[in-house]
């Protein structure tokens, strides 16, 4: 895992690509919700949503020196996610009612692939290594939808990805760390919903890693994250669909060379623990990651 991109030279601007990608993230919940096939609510068996979704990230990222003490980051995320969503009935239910389960999911989270643009990153990060805190925002770039659980309940098509917030809110960061060791933390505090009613959920990341040399050029790093996302919110309900806390191993591999660094990753999840059962939050799955700065 990386921290902020801050350049030391004088009137230096630094540049950063990431590309990373977060596969087999799982989510299910039960049901004996159908619709049938004039396209009204009904019952059938108890069966099983399942979605899975892979989601791919690309992040350039600028820091461009604000005064001798700051320097100014800012970042905009482009997103890809596949979502694959299906059915697991019993196996006695007829086709008919396996029809109605389908109609069902297909309403709540089809299969599809999305793109777009997320919210734009800023942090103010000191250029001095004693000072360990940086202050940030992002910015509502990001696509908004509509209530999902006001137009599930109408049986209207609806959408639960969303690529933004539709907020500003502001984040705080505090590393400190040694030369063969780092830590952070980082707390993203929204506090105010948006124009659709949504309340984004707050989230705490910590972050801790052993990192040496292991060749000429190579340095490695290995160590655990700690995720905490609280619930979000639409229009004073719970959105079920947030809140988990999970256990993440991170390691990593970084290589200088005359052309600029490059910094690989992966993350493997440990544990993780959602804080609604009935909803559609993610179990999280491996994450690859690679990034270059000239």
């Amino acid at each position: 895992m990386e921290t902020g991109l801050v350049s030391t030279e004088e009137d230096g601007i630094a540049f950063r690509l990431s590309l990373t990608a977060g596969l087999g993230f799982e989510g299910s919940h039960f049901s004996e919700s159908g619709i049938d096939s004039f396209g009204l609510p009904s019952t059938v068996p108890e069966y099983q949503h399942r979605v899975d979704v892979n989601v791919f990230n690309v992040l350039p990222e600028m820091s461009i020196p604000w005064d001798d003490d700051t320097s100014l980051e800012f970042g905009i995320p482009l997103r890809r996610i596949n979502r694959t969503a299906f059915i697991v009935p019993p196996a006695d239910s007829s086709q008919a009612e396996q029809d109605s389960m389908q109609r069902h999911v297909d309403l709540h989270h089809p299969t599809g692939t999305f793109q777009g643009v997320g919210d734009l990153s800023f942090w103010a990060r000191s250029r001095k290594p004693e000072n360990p805190w940086s202050w940030g925002l992002t910015l509502p770039t990001g696509a908004i939808e509509e209530d999902p659980y006001a137009l599930g309940e109408q049986n209207l098509a609806h959408e639960h990805i969303q690529f933004g917030t539709g907020t500003v809110v502001p984040r705080i960061q505090f590393i400190h760390g040694q030369e063969d060791w780092i830590a952070f933390a980082t707390l993203s505090a929204p506090f105010y919903s948006n124009r659709k009613g949504f309340t984004a959920p707050p989230e705490l990341g910590l972050y801790w890693a052993r990192r040496n040399p292991l060749a000429e050029n190579w340095t490695w790093s290995m160590g655990f994250s700690a995720r905490v996302q609280g619930f979000g919110d639409w229009n004073g309900t719970r959105d079920i669909n947030s809140g988990y806390g999970a256990l993440v191993a991170d390691g990593g591999l970084a290589w200088k060379s005359s052309a600029g660094n490059f910094v690989f990753g992966l993350t493997l999840p440990l544990a993780q623990k959602v804080w609604e059962e009935s909803g559609d939050t993610f179990d999280l799955g491996p994450s690859l990651a690679v990034s270059f700065s000239p």
